[in-house]
């Protein structure tokens, strides 16, 4: 009887050297910590200075590869918080690579962004890719803030200046009101004063030529007390358009800055 012979494909071995190559990677953190932790203790124990000439001597290690076993011990050690909340046999199941790749996002945030992404399932590229699309997001969001709280600064600004410009030229209608009540009074009293003059009956020559003379300068006075009165009412209704536009800036500045507000809610993360 003849024995059976498997016959192996080549997505059978390609399986096979994943599995293995994610054994070997899972072993290696592990590993890579346990390293971690002794680098350590040995950077504290040896003298100032002796650090790279005994990496290089003694371990054949590159400050940046020690410092990156020295980060996996602190960030995933026993004395630390895990990636997975706490549970160091989680650990097995995070290669080495990823591990390491993982050091780039915050401590605080780590936990979700795996969880969230399932980092287990991504190759060491697909990680990377995420993690440079998360920061180039934060970057966006951060820009987006900073232009919404500059939309608003400078609403706020604008509008504050508006109604300043309005306030006074408020109290500039008001004053010219003031102005014109006197002129309009005293028109009115060049008015009466030359009827008056007009009515007079003169009794002589002298009194002919004095008459005269007070009928042309109450005349005179009551041109220039209407004149005077023209322009202070032109004065006026351009003090009152001015306090009209600017009362409409400041109104539009208000508007815009509830518009940046609103896009400063968007832009913050909590707030969206």
């Amino acid at each position: 009887m003849s024995e059976l012979v498997t016959v192996r494909d080549i997505q059978t071995v390609t399986t096979e050297i994943w599995m293995i190559r994610r054994q070997v990677e899972q072993t290696a953190l592990s590993g890579a910590i346990e390293i971690g932790r002794r680098l350590t203790e040995a950077k504290e124990l040896l003298p100032h200075g002796e650090w790279g000439k005994w990496l290089q001597e003694e371990v054949s290690f590159s400050q940046r590869t020690a410092n990156n076993f020295m980060r996996l011990a602190a960030e995933y050690g026993d004395a630390q918080v895990s990636l997975f909340g706490g549970n160091p046999q989680a650990l097995a199941d995070l290669p080495y690579t990823k591990a390491l790749q993982l050091l780039a996002v915050p401590e605080e945030e780590r936990e979700e962004f795996a969880a969230a992404n399932h980092v287990a399932d991504l190759s060491s590229r697909e990680l990377e890719k995420l993690i440079r699309e998360r920061d180039a997001a934060q970057e966006e969001t951060a820009q987006a803030l900073a232009a919404a709280l500059e939309a608003q600064s400078e609403a706020e600004r604008v509008g504050a200046a508006q109604k300043s410009r309005a306030e006074v030229a408020e109290r500039k209608v008001g004053e010219l009101e003031e102005r014109l009540r006197k002129a309009q009074e005293k028109a009115r009293k060049a008015a009466a004063e030359l009827a008056a003059a007009k009515e007079e009956i003169p009794q002589d020559a002298m009194d002919k030529l004095r008459r005269e003379a007070q009928e042309t300068a109450a005349a005179d006075a009551a041109k220039k007390a209407e004149k005077e009165s023209e322009e202070l009412r032109a004065a006026k209704a351009q003090a009152e358009q001015e306090a009209k536009d600017a009362r409409e800036l400041a109104r539009q500045a208000e508007a815009q800055r509830d518009a940046a507000q609103r896009a400063l809610a968007l832009a913050n993360p909590d707030a969206a």
